[in-house]
């Protein structure tokens, strides 16, 4: 009695794989988030146009991430508001400031919040999901 033993030797493309889902990776961050600062953008207030310009993105390619924000400081009191407007809670007493832009003084409560960044997260999260989905489900294939 003889028997015969055959051995198939099959290719792992588990390296290829990885670094295939990983570039879509980076590609998706890379144009969701060039979408969300875009929306951000287009929905902020205009007064002299630098804070809807400086909206931007930046993607992490090492651990598959996106920020997305405005590097001015103003950004944090147009996203939240302020005073009795804030979201988290603020001054609850009026206040006097000097505009630098005009050089006249103005009396306040605070600002209401503009949540463009959540706005735009919220008004693209079905899109960019949708956009994952079908790029992440051709993989492999």
């Amino acid at each position: 009695m003889s028997a015969e033993l055959t051995i198939q030797v099959i290719s792992d493309r588990t390296g290829e794989l990885q670094e295939t889902f990983k570039q879509t990776a980076i590609a998706l961050l890379q144009e969701a988030g060039g979408e969300l600062a875009a929306h951000a953008a287009a929905h902020s207030r205009r007064d002299t146009g630098a804070f809807a310009g400086a909206w931007t993105h930046k993607v992490d390619a090492g651990a598959l991430e996106c920020q997305v924000g405005n590097p001015q400081q103003l950004a944090i009191w147009h996203e939240f508001g302020t005073g009795v407007f804030a979201v988290r809670g603020g001054r609850k007493t009026p206040w006097v400031y000097k505009s630098e832009r005009t050089g006249r003084f103005h009396r306040t409560q605070g600002q209401r919040p503009n949540p463009v960044l959540k706005n735009a997260f919220k008004a693209l999260n079905g899109k960019i999901q949708a956009q994952a989905k079908a790029r992440f489900s051709s993989l492999g294939r």
